[in-house]
């Protein structure tokens, strides 16, 4: 490209942005706002990340491999000395793992509970020696346990427990007490609720404890230097049991890995809508600036400015305010993220972590929505016919165009059903996120200027009457210009939409799934298990009714990718692990498919397993298919042989945070018996007891009474689970809805320059009005009336918008998930957001209606009808 033809360019560029000071200002603004969100939420992300990462690295320490048990269960402790001698391994540690009860020995109470001040953290049974040799840990003070009577705790419980070094602690377990003497505290990066306590102890002791002799629950290794780890795990894979995994260290982060990178998936999507928005703005302002400048442009024409001059010198504009709002926001949003990451210091030890991801997008995509903005305008710009400019001002808007807009946003939005037509919803997904949304996005915007013109001429009349202005001027001062105005109200609506979209999908996911969910009135819960010993003490508690003990394995179903999108969700299952004679005497089972008479007895012989009815809407599985399940070496398949209800077992287990061995969820459940399932996953333990306890009984006196007679176990009420649902769901929304008023004000940018710049071209028009009788409070009327009108656009394309990717959810969840919910309409949040639509559109043009009411008759008409 010449010099020649740039540095023209350049130069009204420059000149164009310096003459419109406050309206540049206000287009830098929208891109600042958009590149500072994208930054902070970018680079908060990425310090969790870095925090939950090192943690992990933390508990991986030297160890190159390990040995754990595919289906959450211990194995014998003589594996360890076979680990030992095998010639690549330097060194090997094992552990040992279960929750523990402690308590104070001076019998303190917990003021907020008035209960005796109590804690169940995770042991771990180590050989000292050599265990923080291989994972080294943060010592505050004191040292590391080498006797059957000491213990390390960490920094959380010597907060909540108020202990120190040579303090001494209670261990409850049925018998006599243990008390152990506290000889060091470490520093733990805390993880707020997605973390539990952790003390150190001795293996024997924590044996003991337990009653469980010769057991461990991994095995760490540190192979030889120079031994390529994931050869030594092929080669010594056949010498351990098959039901345990000997695998590289580092599958631990699979779940981590998997996480991260959806919501990296998620993040991009985000901004690219979010820019996508900031792109439709500076449209709305730079094809404003261009109708402003048409006699000025026409006379650079004239004095032998070419085509393509115009045309960069729009691109220019476009560069500067993208590149400007971008310079601005990198560091702002930064800013913000540091503030926000030292307010939450504690549970962020990592600090800030600068994310070049969230800073790339940032720059790339304020420069890109400056770029993308300018174009249309910039080929307006360069159409600009000198002869005709001068005359501009008198043309009247072309009827067609309400239809030719209306045609192209009816073509953009039938993308959206047409990519809907592949088999695969995998497919179907991916063509929705990354091609779909963003046409619907750019269809709905383009349908706004239709839609404004519908509500000027149907509501244009009463809005006058009810703002005493005379006749139809309201209506034809807005139809004067409804291009700008319309395409204004569309990048209004982008909160509408957000709101009422993810207002409608919540709304139906908390009452028409999660809220219809029943659950038994309490859970029992041991990490490591509950003996038969303790199954027996809760059964003969007073109030409780009834029990069920249940068992839990985290399967891979092998066969199918069942649930969520490949590669993001993991391919899990939780088998739940039952008597049938028990289970179906205490759960109201729903039998979608099958029935129990011709179902228990091949669930008995292991021919068969109940599933989910989640299976049978998103993969159309029934009765008579076959599911493969299981890890590693160790896969059996099974035959559905009835499809039920999960009576909530689904959420309860993942409401006790247990997880596989890569540290992921499963996505739904499937039913087995007991008695098989241990036996084939080798994982006798007895992780829950569902319990119908007396309506007499509260829940605090039933959790009470569980905590001082079974020492470990945790109580949960159905009526715990429930609340907490709701409050998940309520802070859901809650962030939502700041998303939606976010966009809302990042929007009200554009309706503050148009306004302005709509006045300011329209000066010598409104002059005439004060000319012939025509108050200042008619005219900021006539202006807040245009306000009015593009917010009422707004709401109507916004919900539409809102209402279309809501029913787009839905499908979804059916497909994806299996989940089948009703279209739920959220009357009152859509009304909330129309009311807020309204007030801060009236905001963004109060600085035009004072603007404008501050001139004289005589200032108004000196501008000349070109608005100079």
């Amino acid at each position: 490209m010449s010099t020649a033809l740039m540095r023209p360019s350049w130069r009204l560029g420059i000149n164009n942005l310096a003459g419109r000071r406050g309206r540049t200002a206000l287009l830098v603004a929208a891109v600042t706002f958009a590149s500072a969100l994208i930054v902070a939420v970018a680079t908060a992300m990425y310090s969790v990340q870095t925090t939950v990462e090192g943690r992990i690295l933390a508990t991986l320490g030297a160890a190159d491999a390990r040995v754990v048990h595919l289906f959450n269960g211990r194995f014998d402790a003589a594996l360890l000395e076979t680990v030992r001698a095998w010639p690549q391994v330097e060194s090997a540690i094992g552990r040992y793992s279960a929750a523990i009860t402690l308590v104070r020995t001076d019998g303190r109470v917990d003021p907020d509970t008035e209960l005796p001040l109590r804690l169940t953290p995770l042991a771990h049974g180590i050989d000292s020696d050599i265990e923080f040799a291989m994972r080294p840990i943060d010592l505050a003070r004191g040292t590391t346990p080498r006797r059957p009577d000491e213990m390390l705790i960490d920094s959380y419980v010597a907060r909540r427990m108020d202990w120190d070094v040579g303090d001494e602690a209670e261990v409850q377990r049925f018998g006599e007490p243990l008390r152990l003497r506290i000889v060091g505290v470490y520093n733990r990066p805390t993880l707020g609720a997605f973390q539990r306590p952790q003390v150190y102890v001795t293996r024997s002791t924590l044996e003991e404890v337990t009653e469980r002799d010769g057991l461990l629950t991994d095995i760490a290794i540190d192979l030889r230097s120079g031994t390529d780890v994931e050869a030594f795990c092929r080669q010594h894979a056949p010498e351990v049991p098959e039901q345990l995994a000997l695998e590289p260290a580092e599958m631990v982060r699979t779940g981590f890995d998997r996480r991260v990178y959806a919501s990296r998936v998620m993040f991009i999507l985000g901004a690219l809508f979010a820019f996508l928005s900031c792109s439709f703005i500076i449209v709305i302002g730079m094809t404003t600036g261009v109708t402003e400048r048409q006699r000025e442009l026409a006379i650079i024409r004239c004095i032998g400015a070419t085509r393509g001059q115009v045309f960069l010198s729009q691109m220019w504009v476009g560069l500067l305010v993208g590149a400007a709002g971008g310079a601005v926001g990198i560091p702002l949003g930064v800013g913000l993220a540091a503030i926000l990451i030292h307010f939450f210091r504690e549970l962020i030890p990592a600090g800030l972590q600068l994310s070049w991801l969230g800073i790339g997008l940032a720059a790339g995509g304020s420069i890109g929505a400056g770029l993308l903005g300018a174009v249309w305008p910039a080929f307006e710009a360069s159409r600009v016919a000198p002869l005709k400019a001068f005359a501009v001002r008198a043309a009247p808007p072309r009827a067609r165009t309400g239809w030719l807009m209306a045609g192209a946003a009816a073509c953009l939005l039938v993308m959206q059903p047409v990519l809907f037509l592949p088999q695969s919803e995998q497919t179907r997904f991916w063509l929705y996120v990354t091609t779909a949304l963003p046409l619907m996005q750019i269809g709905y915007f383009i349908l706004a200027v239709p839609a404004f013109i519908v509500v000027a001429r149907t509501f244009g009349p009463l809005l006058s009457r009810l703002l005493q202005l005379p006749g139809n001027l309201l209506t034809q001062s807005a139809l004067a210009i409804p291009v700008r105005l319309g395409l204004t109200a569309g990048a209004l609506m982008i909160g509408v939409a957000i709101l009422v979209s993810t207002w409608t999908s919540t709304t139906s996911v908390l009452q028409d799934w999660l809220g219809k969910m029943t659950f038994a009135d309490g859970f029992a819960f041991k990490r490591d298990g509950l003996t038969a010993k303790e199954r027996q003490t809760i059964a003969s508690l007073p109030f409780v009714e009834a029990t069920c003990p249940i068992a839990y394995v985290p399967l891979r179903v092998m066969n199918h990718h069942l649930f969520g999108v490949q590669g993001i969700a993991p391919p899990n299952v939780i088998c739940i692990g039952f008597e049938p004679d028990e289970f179906f005497r205490v759960n109201r089972v729903d039998w979608v498919a099958g029935t129990p008479e011709q179902a228990i007895p091949r669930l008995r012989r292991g021919e068969g397993v109940l599933v989910a009815e989640e299976f049978l809407t998103t993969k159309g599985l029934t009765v008579g298919d076959t599911l493969e399940l299981g890890a590693g070496r160790v896969v059996h398949a099974y035959e559905i042989v009835g499809v039920v209800s999960a009576a909530g077992l689904d959420v309860a287990t993942q409401m006790f945070g247990i997880r596989n061995v890569y540290n992921e969820h499963a996505m739904s459940c499937v039913f087995a018996d007991f008695s098989v399932m241990s036996e084939r996953f080798d994982n006798p333990d007895i992780f829950l007891m569902q319990m119908n306890i007396a309506d007499s009984v509260t829940d605090d006196e039933a959790k009470f009474a569980m905590h001082e007679r079974l020492p470990g176990v945790l109580f949960v009420s159905g009526r715990s689970i429930k609340k907490a649902i709701d409050e998940v769901g309520a802070a859901i929304l809650a962030v939502q809805t700041t998303v939606a008023f976010a966009a809302l004000v990042l929007a009200c940018f554009a309706v503050g320059s148009v306004l302005v710049a709509n006045v300011n071209s329209r000066r010598y028009e409104y002059g005439v009005l004060r000319a012939v009788g025509a108050s200042k409070a008619h005219l900021a009327k006539l202006v807040l009336g245009e306000a009015m009108l593009l917010a009422g656009a707004a709401a109507i394309v916004g919900t539409f918008f809102g209402l279309h990717t809501a029913a787009v959810d839905v499908r979804f969840y059916r497909d994806l998930g299996g989940i089948v919910l009703q279209y739920r309409v959220p009357w009152t949040p859509m009304l909330v957001g129309w009311c807020v639509l309204l007030a801060l559109t009236l905001l963004a043009a109060i600085p035009a209606c004072i603007g404008l009411v501050r001139r004289t008759p005589r200032q108004l008409l000196a501008t000349g009808r070109g608005g100079a």
